[in-house]
């Protein structure tokens, strides 16, 4: 999983690793992941969180209470 906001970047690249948090501009080649406390991490984990729980709907599937 990944999702992108201006120079920042979380990515998950396996299932079994812990997101990643990275400033594009200053760490262009994603060598030191920020800390999982950071502002950013925050709101690109609930983006990315709404992104799946919204892909994996169905779409005749009622909403649940």
């Amino acid at each position: 999983y990944a999702v992108r906001k201006g120079p920042w970047k979380l990515v998950q690249n396996s299932p079994f690793e812990r997101f990643a948090l990275y400033n594009l501009e200053a760490d262009p080649l994603e060598a030191e992941a920020l800390p999982t406390d950071h502002a950013m991490y925050g709101e690109l984990f609930a983006a990315l969180r709404e992104h799946v729980a919204m892909a994996g709907r169905v779409p005749w599937q009622r909403e649940r209470d």
